[in-house]
């Protein structure tokens, strides 16, 4: 998964992995800030959306940086 801002800048990536368990290995040598995650499916399921939507999406430093600047974050899903 990878998403942008209205600036332009990509946020971190979001890899999910098919499978029971997420090994280490599978992380080593990824693109920095790259997120990672399992599925049974290997497809963005219920768990992985919630895990991407708090943590590259609505992490506490964009909720608090929005509150002290007065800013109104919405989110356009398509």
């Amino acid at each position: 998964m990878f998403a942008g801002t209205a600036a332009g800048q990509l946020l971190p990536l979001y890899v999910v992995y098919k499978s029971e368990a997420m090994w280490d290995m599978w992380r080593q040598g990824g693109p920095s800030n790259c997120r990672y995650n399992r599925s049974k499916c290997g497809w963005f399921d219920s768990v992985c959306f919630h895990d991407w939507f708090k943590t590259v999406i609505f992490t506490m430093e964009v909720l608090q940086a929005c509150e002290k600047h007065k800013i109104a974050f919405v989110c356009l899903l398509t």
